[in-house]
């Protein structure tokens, strides 16, 4: 892994309210703004990875993902000097769409999502597999019962292992979850893991992020309930819950994403949002024995996106997010040295008054309350059906950020 080569993505939106897709990179040095092409519709980019420097592979979604349900699944492909949109399959109906890509080589890449619908239509998870040549579906199980199946992360380490995480939560407002869910792929098929449930695990409790070192060490985040955040360990055979601190007084915090450079080293990052109009960021770091809460730079905010995580080394991480402070959506980037942390200036500029920055990564979805007073989390998914819209100009509930090889 590289400190000198990382690419986020996302969307911002143009005069018109249009969504467009955004990329930036890190050199080691300055964020740069890289062009990337939209589809007719609009689109937004999700989730990132990149296997090499001049390989990137990024998903998300056609449309304005801050009003409407996707109409399709959208992949866009770095060769090193451009980004350009590949052909992606969708089953059958509209709603379906991208969350989170891992590459283990450029023609190795896993997608997942699921499809956003309204109360009484059918919904499931989503997989697709990247070949170097073509995207194709691969068939995903479900959980019984009408609820709205989502997979938010996924972590590959060879051709034929995988992971991926997410939860189910009833598309009928107040959306409330209907627990954690996890697959499994073997290299032939996918399944689903039993993932631990910790009592009581209330009606918010879900998975948002996985990272993995190796197909029997695998590190999955999110949520217990509103007031207590979520880790489980997969050792091969089964999950298990690992303590998880909490800032004292917490009522409303999340962890979005990990990152595990290390078979003995994760990070966690996610926001404290129990301060209406004052979130803070919130990470969380475990070294084999048990996690324990980082201080973070203060942000003067009133408004913050779910962060994206990227860890190169053991003592290099950086995190990426959208926040607000009544105004033009700016970009938040903060980088750990191992010792602390500082934050980074990301590229660019709002292109209208109110419209978020073309940052490292924008992934609002229909649905999702402002992020200061979204009630409940659904698990803390990133994506929730339902009616409720958020403020115009708000950040988007999460963030992409890959830190390649090289």
């Amino acid at each position: 892994m590289s400190r000198s080569a990382c690419t986020a993505v996302g969307n911002t939106s143009n005069t018109r309210g249009t969504s467009l897709t955004t990329a930036q990179r890190w050199n080691g040095h300055t964020w740069s703004i890289q062009p990337t092409p939209s589809p007719a519709d609009g689109g937004n980019l999700t989730g990132v990875s990149c296997p090499s420097r001049s390989s990137c592979l990024a998903v998300g979604g056609h449309a304005n993902p801050f009003n409407e349900i996707p109409p399709g699944t959208l992949a866009e492909r770095w060769n090193g000097s451009t980004w350009s949109i590949q052909p992606t399959p969708n089953p059958p109906g509209g709603g379906w769409f991208l969350t989170s890509v891992s590459c283990t080589s450029p023609s190795a890449c896993t997608a997942v999502g699921g499809r956003l619908v309204p109360p009484g239509k059918p919904s499931g998870t989503l997989a697709e597999r990247w070949d170097g040549h073509t995207w194709s579906i691969q068939p995903t199980p479900n959980p019984p019962g009408p609820g709205v199946k989502l997979l938010n992360s996924v972590a590959c380490t060879s051709r034929s292992s995988c992971t991926a995480v997410g939860n189910e939560f009833d598309p009928a407002p107040p959306n409330e979850s209907l627990g954690t869910l996890a697959e499994r792929w073997n290299g032939r098929t996918w399944r689903i893991v039993p993932t631990f449930k910790p009592a009581p695990a209330g009606p918010n409790a879900g998975l948002n992020g996985v990272a993995c070192t190796s197909a029997s060490a695998c590190t999955a985040v999110g949520n217990q309930t509103l007031a207590r955040t979520l880790a489980e360990r997969w050792n091969g055979r089964t999950w298990q819950v690992q303590a998880t601190p909490n800032p004292a007084g917490a009522q409303n915090i999340a962890l979005a994403s990990v990152a595990c450079p290390d078979r003995k080293v994760c990070t966690a990052f996610g926001a404290d949002f129990t301060v209406p109009g004052a979130p803070v960021t919130l990470a969380e770091r475990w070294t084999g024995g048990r996690w324990r809460i980082q201080p973070t730079p203060g942000l003067v905010a009133y408004d913050i996106g779910f962060p994206g995580l990227a860890c190169p080394t053991v003592s290099a991480c950086y995190t990426v997010a959208g926040y607000t402070n009544n105004g033009p959506g700016l970009t938040l980037v903060e980088q750990w040295n191992g010792s602390g942390t500082s934050v980074q200036a990301a590229a660019g500029r709002p292109v209208a008054p109110g419209t978020p920055l073309p940052v490292c990564l924008r992934a609002r979805m229909p649905g999702s309350l402002p992020i200061s007073g979204r009630s409940p989390a659904a698990a803390r998914s990133r994506f929730r059906a339902g009616s409720f819209l958020g403020r115009a100009g708000s950040p988007s509930p999460a963030s992409r950020i890959w830190c390649g090889t090289g």
